[in-house]
């Protein structure tokens, strides 16, 4: 969730890898600020349950993880971010 007021990026994982979009696939997030959110499923939610989570369920919420990153205009670079199980 961008903190300047530009937009969103999302990625997904996939074995051990994750590219981010944000206007089309691939094309990654513009330079800013951004408050992050993860989400991981032990059991994924339906229109019927509401799901397992796989980590804290605070890392959900971009106003709540914790978790910032600063894209530059240098270009890609990998982003990882060391969550708490607490």
């Amino acid at each position: 969730m961008p903190i300047n007021g530009t937009n969103s990026a999302t990625g997904k994982v996939k074995n051990g890898r994750y590219e981010l979009s944000t206007f089309r696939k691939g094309d990654g997030a513009p330079p800013g600020e951004y408050n992050v959110s993860i989400s991981s499923w032990k059991v994924k939610p339906t229109m019927e349950a509401r799901g397992i989570s796989a980590i804290p369920e605070r890392y959900f919420n971009p106003d709540k993880s914790g978790l910032t990153v600063t894209i530059t205009d240098e270009g890609a670079r990998a982003m990882d971010f060391a969550l708490d199980g607490k």
